[in-house]
């Protein structure tokens, strides 16, 4: 049953995501929102009296259902004309399996470079700067719509619509 909910459109702020591997590096952790069906980090904001290391943890739990350390820092990612920041920090499972969670639709690790078509562009930057190199950097992200690729329109105009939305403020949860 497809639920929609209606938010005023957020103001920038700051959040931080999580890059979570398997035991021998070769795989990411990946998650599905409810409301965009694309493949993303585990990511969000952060809570008042937290820490954006904390609210890595905090959201890559609440995301995947596992119990996640978070490692350290490796970027910090600026967006441009906006004062937001994203903060990315390296994490591992301790315990539990990736699943379907109150926000997620799926997690899944995914070959680190063999990414699903279906995939957040700020996820994939951040995860072919981790590839690169991996110690802690900052970068400025390209605005979004210097991201969209035209064959991912055309293939998948719902997600793109439903992104769109949900930019807005309309979020489609299924």
């Amino acid at each position: 049953m497809k639920r929609i909910v209606y938010t005023p459109k957020a103001k920038y702020t700051s959040g931080s995501s999580c890059l979570i591997l398997n035991k021998d590096n070769t795989q990411v952790l990946l998650i599905k929102r409810r409301d965009i069906p694309a493949w993303q980090l585990p990511s969000g904001g952060k809570n008042n009296n937290e820490s954006f290391r904390q609210a890595a943890q905090r959201e890559a739990q609440e995301e995947t259902s596992c119990k996640i350390k978070v490692i350290k820092k490796i970027a910090q990612y600026e967006r441009g004309s906006t004062p937001q920041t994203i903060h990315l920090y390296l994490g591992k499972i301790i315990s539990g399996t990736p699943k379907q969670t109150p926000e997620t639709k799926t997690a899944k690790f995914f070959n680190i470079k063999n990414l699903p078509i279906a995939i957040d562009p700020y996820s994939k930057i951040m995860i072919d700067n981790f590839i690169q190199s991996p110690n802690m950097r900052t970068f400025t992200l390209p605005k979004r719509h210097k991201l969209v690729n035209p064959t991912f329109l055309l293939k998948h105009p719902l997600v793109v619509i439903r992104y769109l939305l949900v930019i807005q403020g309309i979020h489609i949860n299924t």
